[in-house]
């Protein structure tokens, strides 16, 4: 069952957009395709405030998992999130 927040003391909806506008301005700042690395544990969250369409619009040609292997990508900026 899904819980209703919206009359909710912490006004969760603009949390959620002042992270999605920062993630995005973040993914801005950087001309280009971009490939973004994150942190397994960051997944679940970031779903909540981004979906896989917002993020290529912002650039993001590949997603990647923290990993201890070498990222092979054409993408000349690679963005962490850890």
């Amino acid at each position: 069952m899904a819980i209703n927040l919206d009359s909710a003391a912490i006004n969760i909806a603009l949390i959620r957009e002042q992270a999605r506008k920062d993630l995005c301005d973040a993914l801005d700042s950087r001309r280009g395709k971009k490939a973004l690395v994150l942190d397994p544990k960051l997944s679940g969250p970031l779903s909540l405030i981004a979906e896989i369409s917002l993020l290529k619009e912002h650039g993001v040609e590949n997603l990647y998992y923290l990993e201890n292997e070498p990222i092979e990508t054409d993408c000349r900026t690679i963005i962490y999130l850890v």
